[in-house]
């Protein structure tokens, strides 16, 4: 600030006292030390003014930076919960749709090894069982369907599924195995040439008698099978039998097969339904190579062919 060189100087005397015992201080100020004293006062307070104004409005501005970066961040915070939410969920829909394909692969597993166990059964196919089963296997297959179109199915509904498949698929291992001991085909082959009961005596071609098994002929050395799982009651040559095999099959079911030229099983043997048990011969009271394949139930003959049919 420039003042005026020309303008009178004035002096002011402040005088200053003390409270006792001192001498009284005289200070001289002149009216320009005043006024540039003054104008530096003003000037200092505009200068504090000033920047209190612009830190003012900085830290205004400052404070809604950190307001918004601070909800930035708890809206990022959020955003990582939601999201480590659906990463847990998917983890979770994950294992549980692991572990429904894998009980649906054994749902197929266990339907397909009923499907096979009764397309092997020669009996159930004919039987109540068979339909009750098969009926129960449709269900299943029902069920299986109703599985894969389903988004929302409990694990423990389909494991009450595969228990029940199981039970069936127990419940055919049962009747298979059953099956094992029933004669169920012809046990060599060959063309059948004389049935079960009354016949025309092939020796004499005279007369009738009682014919109590069936004669399938064929070459020597025709495989004979046994015809059903059974234990080898002997194996031996038997008057007009010839070379004879005779299997128990328990209860009160026996098998017969004669006039083979070669056994090829013991007595006490257990030998497999299938299982060739002798070779076809003539020995014995016989007209040519061919098998006396004869069926009894409490040693009462029985019509192989009614079994067959």
């Amino acid at each position: 600030m420039f003042y005026n060189t020309k303008e009178k100087i004035k002096k002011y005397n402040i005088i200053i006292i003390p409270e006792r015992g001192s001498q009284t201080k005289k200070v001289s100020l002149s009216n320009l030390w005043i006024k540039g004293m003054a104008s530096l006062v003003c000037l200092i307070i505009i200068v504090i003014s000033a920047s209190i104004y612009i830190f003012s409005n900085r830290y205004q501005n400052f404070s809604q930076d950190s307001m918004t970066l601070k909800m930035k961040n708890e809206y990022i915070k959020n955003l990582e919960k939601e999201n480590k939410a659906k990463e847990e969920k998917l983890q979770d829909y994950k294992v549980y749709q692991d572990a429904i394909n894998d009980k649906m692969e054994k749902i197929n597993d266990l339907e397909k090894d009923i499907k096979d166990k009764l397309d092997k059964s020669h009996f159930l196919k004919e039987s109540n069982a068979s339909n009750d089963m098969t009926i129960r296997e449709s269900q299943s297959m029902a069920v299986n369907m109703s599985i894969q179109q389903s988004d929302r199915l409990s694990i423990e509904a389909i494991d009450d599924k595969i228990k029940s498949l199981m039970a069936i698929n127990e419940e055919l291992d049962i009747v298979l195995e059953k099956e094992q001991y029933i004669p169920s085909f012809i046990p060599a082959k060959g063309r059948i040439t004389s049935y079960f009961g009354s016949r025309e005596n092939p020796f004499t071609n005279r007369g009738e008698e009682n014919h109590s098994a069936i004669d399938i002929a064929n070459d020597y050395g025709t495989e004979i099978h046994a015809t059903a799982k059974g234990r080898v009651v002997y194996a031996e040559y038997k008057g007009g039998f010839g070379n004879v095999v005779c299997l128990d099959h328990g209860n009160g079911l026996t098998s017969l097969y004669g006039h083979a030229s070669k056994l090829l099983v013991e007595p006490g043997e257990t030998v497999k339904k299938g299982q060739v048990i002798a070779l076809m011969g003539s020995t014995g009271r016989s007209t040519g190579p061919h098998v006396h394949f004869e069926l009894r139930k409490n040693e009462v003959p029985i019509d192989p062919i009614r079994i067959f049919e």
